[in-house]
């Protein structure tokens, strides 16, 4: 394989990448967007024991992970997290 073949190459995998940024911006912007306001409402509700629907709601749109299917795991993600904050 040239240079230029592996020059080329490069140049279009560029191309690809700086079509898709915008998309995976907007995707981020959202995503931090969302976590500020869980942490804001988890901040406010820090020392109360039992979490809110509200926070509820945020903790569902921030933990979207695969391991954490029921209520009982995220209520249990959001004492975790509770934690932490306290620790900091």
């Amino acid at each position: 394989m040239k240079i230029y073949h592996i020059v080329w190459s490069m140049i279009a995998v560029l191309a690809f990448l700086f079509i898709l940024t915008p998309y995976y911006r907007k995707k981020e912007e959202k995503k931090n967007k969302l976590e500020r306001e869980y942490y804001s409402l988890l901040k406010n509700e820090i020392d109360k024991e039992d979490p809110s629907k509200e926070l509820i709601e945020a903790a569902k749109k921030v933990h979207t992970s695969n391991y954490i299917d029921t209520d009982e795991k995220l209520i249990a993600q959001i004492n975790n997290d509770k934690k932490m904050m306290k620790a900091i």
